[in-house]
């Protein structure tokens, strides 16, 4: 028996005209249940299934992560991986709360195409992470060219270093050349650790 007090309401599935509620629309404005989320991070975004319950978690990180990935030239798990195993582990060793932290979007975004693109070292990113939790007011650009922490791509440049390196340490060159092949990861590891080499490891 319909209720005299209340009156009648129209519901349609579709666009409604005057005095109907629009059942779509609403639908629309309900938030996403987290397992929609996990589901959305995995089968859209290509996340595993540990990344995508941490950022449904952890709801800073996943925000700053859907507004950063709106540049689809960026690569979602790049980001994903920056935001949970740098920025959080930063975070996290800093002591501070994640609730009270600004996460520019922009900012980071800046980060993860410079990491892509290899214009800079792992290294850098972390250093640019803190400069962004002191809530700087440089952009990314102007920080790396304050602190030349773009890396050495140029092949000629690179092929120098590592000749140098080589001058240097004549004893390991002998003993690779002999066979010890673990000696090259030594050499490497003397390029990479030169206070100042930014050659790109990749490339050397």
């Amino acid at each position: 028996m319909p209720e005299p007090n209340l009156p009648p309401l129209y519901i349609a599935m579709g666009p409604t005209t005057w005095g109907c509620v629009n059942a779509e629309h609403i639908k629309k404005l309900i938030p996403q249940l987290p397992h929609e989320i996990r589901k959305h991070l995995k089968e859209e975004c290509n996340l595993t299934t540990e990344q995508a319950i941490i950022l449904v978690n952890e709801l800073k990180l996943l925000r700053a992560f859907t507004s950063i990935s709106l540049n689809k030239k960026l690569n979602a798990t790049l980001i994903a991986n920056l935001l949970i195993n740098d920025f959080l582990s930063l975070v996290n060793k800093e002591k501070m709360d994640l609730d009270g932290i600004t996460i520019n979007p922009s900012f980071f975004g800046d980060i993860v195409e410079l990491l892509q693109n290899e214009m800079v070292s792992h290294k850098s990113v972390q250093f640019l992470m803190g400069e962004m939790l002191k809530s700087t007011s440089k952009t990314v650009k102007e920080i790396v060219a304050c602190h030349d922490l773009l890396q050495i791509n140029d092949e000629n440049e690179i092929r120098r270093i590592c000749e140098e390196v080589i001058e240097d340490n004549p004893k390991m060159l002998q003993q690779y050349l002999k066979g010890k092949k673990k000696v090259f990861k030594a050499l490497l590891g003397i390029i990479a650790s030169k206070p100042d080499s930014k050659v790109n490891m990749k490339k050397a």
